[in-house]
């Protein structure tokens, strides 16, 4: 909007001095017109008059109208700037008319009185002439002989002050249109000199308003060649300041990302080392109540029977015939059965706490017994294992990996998917130095938004635990299932923090190829 107004008055400023004085110079010629025809009508006007008034004595004398009224039209046509002509009687009765608008001759703008001078008679020298004027004309000996003057009418003449001068009315159409021609020509080259100008304005206000609007992209600046060298130098300080404003703006942006990802790195790891404590308090409550519910009531049952021996013992002693050896040994098979169920328990504790099987009989081994046994536990749905019967070495903080992440993976897919199908894979390299494996199901899938939320506190678990071995960690669901890829390297690399590993990545929701 202001760009328009800014274009409509540089415009206005070359426009309106041009039709200002194109305006005025009608005026002056306007007028110096009018009074040229006023001039060329007081000038024609009477000396019109007084030839009619000459040529209508006979006329009049001779009261032959007819030719007067003749005359006059043949007068009147011949002459376009007349426009009526009227003679009448002393008694303003009108003899004969041309033209229109004169009714009588009283009150025309031009008038001349019709006077027939004749000899004066001598018996009537004493009388005055009643209507003219008397004088003397000398005679052919020398002597004065008297002459009247006698009045035969008035000859009035009105004329067209509109059409009185058709040439001055042609030679102002042409004088008017010249410099109108003229005028549009100046205004047309004003406006040609001024586009390079008003481009040049434009373009620093249009990136004056981006900039206002924290819109550094200058796509036009520049673009229209400044005719002055201030005009360019204004162009050049706008474009550095565009692009000092856009790096900087640049900067700004990529620090508020840094410190947004930086407290979300943050949020996350708060709320994983509170998930992280909280899973640790259950397994200490966990391990606290098998302690005391297993193998504590199996060694305080062990010492009541020990303490049982003792006291058949010390019977025995004083009076061996109260020896009951059945009891004896009935207690004694009661022990041994509670030191058992101790060892029992304690190996399902350490079981927990460390996957033995995996010292035993290997990550291979240990991955089929962990499917095997969902497998076994969970009817409605069946878990396969593809896996190599045998696996290169693999150190033993990347099998704990793998087998916590498959685990894992497999607790999620009980817990949440309601799938019927879920395939683990485990392939390796051809140079045996990096391990891929791939747990997939036909479940329902869920919203990897959630991961990078952190509210997914199992996913974020296999993603630290991936990356402290330094691995990557994939995740693609959908409504068909989900998807989860882990390559990790057969020896762990020394522990990283898990900023240093490689995040999970996120993909679109697609097929999962289970089958």
């Amino acid at each position: 909007m202001r760009l328009r107004s800014f274009n409509t008055r540089l415009t206005l400023i070359v426009v309106a001095p041009i039709f200002v004085a194109y305006l005025a110079l009608l005026l002056i010629l306007g007028q110096q017109n009018r009074l040229e025809e006023e001039q060329d009508i007081g000038r024609r006007g009477p000396a019109i008059a007084a030839f009619v008034a000459e040529s209508a004595q006979y006329p009049i004398v001779s009261a032959n109208t007819a030719v007067l009224r003749h005359g006059l039209e043949t007068l009147v046509s011949g002459d376009q700037t007349i426009g009526a002509i009227a003679v009448c009687n002393p008694n303003g009765t009108v003899l004969a008319s041309a033209g229109t608008g004169l009714a009588n001759c009283t009150g025309a703008p031009f008038v001349a009185p019709v006077r027939r001078i004749v000899a004066g008679v001598d018996t009537l020298a004493g009388l005055a002439a009643p209507s003219g004027n008397s004088g003397n004309a000398p005679d052919g000996n020398g002597q004065q002989t008297p002459q009247v003057a006698r009045d035969l009418g008035t000859v009035a003449v009105l004329m067209r002050p509109a059409s009185a001068n058709a040439f001055t009315h042609a030679s102002a159409v042409f004088v008017f249109g010249t410099f109108g021609l003229i005028a549009f020509a100046a205004m047309l080259l004003g406006l040609a000199l001024l586009e390079p100008m008003r481009r040049a304005m434009s373009d620093i206000l249009d990136c004056l308003g981006r900039i206002s609007i924290g819109d550094y992209h200058m796509p036009s600046i520049g673009s229209a060649a400044a005719p002055d060298e201030l005009l360019r130098d204004a162009q050049n300080a706008v474009r550095e300041a565009a692009l000092t404003l856009h790096a900087r703006d640049l900067a700004l942006r990529e620090q508020i990302r840094a410190l947004q990802s930086a407290n979300m790195a943050d949020a996350a790891k708060r709320q994983h080392i509170g998930r992280l404590n909280q899973i640790l308090e259950e397994d200490r409550r966990r391990l606290s109540a098998d302690l005391h519910d297993q193998l504590g009531a199996n060694f305080a049952g062990a010492a009541m029977l020990a303490h049982h021996l003792e006291t058949m013992g010390r019977q025995a002693q004083l009076d061996p015939s109260t020896l009951d050896l059945p009891n004896l040994i009935e207690t004694s098979h009661q022990i041994a059965s509670a030191v058992e169920q101790s060892y029992g328990a304690t190996r399902s504790i350490v079981k927990a706490l460390r996957p033995e099987t995996l010292e035993l009989v290997g990550l291979s081994g240990a991955l089929s017994q962990l499917v095997e046994s969902y497998d076994q536990k969970h009817s409605s749905c069946t878990f396969e294992l593809r896996c190599p019967d045998s696996l290169p070495e693999v150190d033993r903080e990347a099998s704990i990996i793998v087998y916590r992440v498959v685990q894992e993976a497999l607790t999620n897919v009980v817990k949440h998917s309601f799938a019927s199908h879920v395939v683990v894979t485990v392939t390796i390299t051809p140079g045996q130095d990096q391990l891929f494996f791939k747990i997939e199901d036909d479940g329902k899938g869920f919203e990897t938004k959630g991961v990078c939320n952190g509210q997914t506190y199992g996913l974020m678990g296999m993603r630290e635990r991936v990356a402290a071995g330094g691995g990557q960690l994939h995740i693609a669901s959908s409504p068909q299932g989900t998807t989860v890829t882990v390559s990790l390297p057969t020896h762990s690399p020394p522990q990283p923090t898990p900023d240093d590993a490689g995040p999970i990545t996120l993909s679109p929701p697609e097929q999962p190829t289970l089958f």
